[in-house]
């Protein structure tokens, strides 16, 4: 009922209305992006650190290759 009201309000369908709602829930910004991403590099470095020596893309094409 409250979409069906905020829709006549804005002169709008109410699947104008559900898509920008949709839309503002699923953009991800530039900050999620950028967090992800200092997270993804701090996983990296703590696998390096205990595995040094081991090169996980060549352990992954060789378990690939052996299938």
């Amino acid at each position: 009922m409250e979409l069906k009201t905020e829709a006549a309000r804005k002169r709008k369908s109410l699947a104008a209305v559900v898509r920008e709602r949709i839309e503002n829930k699923n953009s991800y910004g530039k900050t999620n992006t950028e967090i992800f991403m200092k997270k993804l590099e701090k996983l990296a470095r703590e696998n390096d650190r205990e595995n040094r020596g081991i090169s996980f893309s060549q352990k992954l094409i060789e378990m690939r290759n052996e299938q």
